[in-house]
């Protein structure tokens, strides 16, 4: 903890990552932090079980390094280690009559029917054009974002029913554990940009998917905790908060006693219902009227090892395996852990365990571990109209909000969320000294996106004309230039991109010898260079191809212009320029 000249006392009411993130950056800014839980376990979502001696995850579960990058930033600062999961999806409708399963060729057509069937065969098809449809309307979206459904969008480019309730329906109520109904009401602007981020708009080169290595309570939370662990009291439920003339008074109900305490700042970090409602008449009608604009769904959930709560059909068993969904209940899919969190490699004789959502018939009693509720925020129109004006609400009279809810429901939005929320209280307090925490990459808009993305094309095809009609490209400048050179005439842009990808590596193994770059590409691999025992490190996420010949041909200026271009993303681009100015130094 540094220290702080005026420090206040800020409460941040729930331990999920929101609440985590946010009391992880004041701590470590000198502020005097105190998170209340109204459970008994620290880290909301990311709750430890154990099945026999074997712990198991039941909550967060995944994450990658192109879509979450801060969560992974603050893992990297704290010595979270991660391994590599699994995110195949199967799904199994009419009491497992009809299934198909995305591992191989025995999962897709497990059903076998399906290999003669023309409704399957055009939804493998309407698979792979559904990308190009998505990306043109997130790059010319309406002038309301929110105005159009997914089912608006679906029609107006008439895909099937079949598509839509046994592939894409699935997907998405699978993410957001929300029905069917909710899945095509909802913003397409919204849901199809999620789907780019996260590359599952594409068949082939998803980022490989990653899991707390040793689950979430010991490899996550007590090491982003270690240092704040004395300021978090769970089974503490805030109950209300009423204003003072000079901060505010929180109610808070543990086991024993019904205590109050007075604190200057309140950051709430729990559900939005949840913050409404303990706040109740002290709550401005602006903040009010914010608050109810995000709904949320209740799940059902059983941690246990029923074999029945899966896919008839063993060739389809994934790691998601969507079950079926109606208004009443929800969406019911189960999580095989064992595929998610590769439990064979520590515990061989664990046997098969499941996380099930919402199930039209309850496990068998002897194969459940434990059962519990949850809620989950459900993107609407009124949700993200919503969080694209929480600043309008953000530090009223010394209240922040924070959660997942503010940005696609996960846990990458959550965190962001947190730390957004601590570094606005603290510019709020005249504090402009340099974070010690990740700031949080700012989401570029998927239609500027494409937009960039169209101008760098019309770049490249100039490039490769230029190519065609030249014997060679020559690099001659200093720097990178001195290294890259692309020949061989009439090479399509594709194959010079992997051979100037070649050149600009094998220059910067030869470069960077102080501190550490770290290059992430677009199918997850992990390009370590340098010293990583340096704690000079950087970080470069590449996000499309063109980097590696906007380096190679425009050396320090390809860097901004790839930063510019979207072609590269990075959590903190001057830890780049300090890296590269270290080995200029040397």
């Amino acid at each position: 903890m540094s220290e702080t000249k005026n420090p206040v006392r800020v409460a941040i009411v729930g331990s999920g990552c929101s609440g985590l993130a946010a009391a992880y950056a004041l701590h470590r800014s000198g502020h005097d932090i105190k998170v209340f839980e109204k459970d008994a376990h620290v880290g909301g979502h990311a709750h430890t079980q154990y099945v026999g001696k074997v712990p198991v995850d039941t909550g967060f579960m995944v994450c990658n390094h192109v879509t979450y990058p801060t969560m992974l930033k603050w893992f990297e600062d704290e010595g979270v280690a991660i391994q590599a999961s699994d995110m195949s999806l199967s799904v199994s409708l009419e009491d497992g009559a009809w299934e198909w399963g995305s591992e191989g060729l025995g999962g897709l057509f497990a059903t076998k029917t399906n290999m003669a069937s023309p409704a399957f065969l055009r939804m493998l098809r309407e698979m792979t054009t559904f990308k190009a449809d998505a990306e043109a309307f997130l790059a010319s979206p309406p002038a309301d974002k929110n105005s159009v459904s997914l089912g608006d969008f679906l029609r107006e480019k008439r895909y099937s029913t079949y598509f839509v309730e046994r592939y894409l329906v699935p997907a998405c109520a699978s993410i957001w554990s929300v029905p069917a109904a909710r899945v095509t009401e909802s913003p397409a602007y919204f849901i199809l940009e999620f789907m780019a981020n996260h590359h599952m708009l594409q068949v082939f080169n998803r980022p490989q998917w990653y899991t707390v290595r040793g689950r979430s309570a010991d490899g996550y939370i007590a090491k982003v905790t270690a240092a704040f662990k004395n300021k978090i009291v769970t089974s503490a439920e805030v109950t209300g908060v009423s204003k003072l003339a000079s901060g505010w008074k929180l109610t808070i109900k543990t086991p024993d006693a019904i205590l109050d305490e007075t604190f200057d700042q309140i950051i709430f970090a729990c559900h939005a219902p949840d913050a409404k409602t303990i706040m109740g008449s002290a709550a401005s009608a602006a903040q009010s009227q914010w608050l109810d604009a995000f709904a949320y769904q209740t799940s059902q959930l059983y941690l246990h090892q029923d074999p029945a709560l899966m896919p008839k059909r063993k060739a389809c068993w994934a790691a998601w395996n969507f079950l079926g969904t109606d208004e009443a209940r929800g969406v019911a899919v189960t999580y095989y852990l064992n595929k998610l969190q590769k439990l064979e490699l520590e515990h061989p004789d664990v046997g098969h365990v499941f996380v099930t959502l919402n199930p039209a018939k309850p496990p068998a009693a002897e194969h459940v571990v434990s059962a519990w509720r949850t809620s989950h925020p459900v993107p609407s129109m009124a949700s993200r109209n919503a969080a694209a004006n929480a600043a309008a609400v953000q530090g009223e009279r010394g209240v922040w909000f924070a959660g997942a809810y503010l940005g696609y429901g996960f846990h990458e939005d959550g965190t962001q969320a947190g730390f957004n929320a601590a570094d606005m209280l603290l510019k709020a307090l005249g504090d402009t000294t340099a974070r010690k925490f990740p700031l949080p990459v700012v989401r570029v808009p998927a239609a500027v996106k494409a937009a960039a993305a169209a101008k760098a094309a019309a770049l490249g095809k100039a490039l490769e004309h230029a190519v065609t009609d030249s014997s060679a490209v020559a690099v001659a400048s200093p720097g990178l230039l001195s290294r890259a050179v692309a020949t061989g005439a009439g090479y399509m842009l594709t194959a010079m991109n992997g051979l100037l990808r070649a050149q600009v590596l094998s220059f910067l193994r030869s470069f960077v010898l102080s501190g550490c770059l770290k290059i992430k590409e677009s199918n997850g691999d992990t390009i370590v260079i340098g010293d990583t025992a340096s704690p000079h490190k950087a970080t470069i996420i590449v996000k499309r191809e063109d980097f590696w010949r906007r380096i190679a041909l425009r050396a320090d200026l390809g860097l901004p212009e790839a930063y510019f271009h979207f072609d590269i993303d990075t959590p903190e681009m001057r830890d780049i320029l300090e890296v590269l100015a270290l080995n200029r130094q040397g």
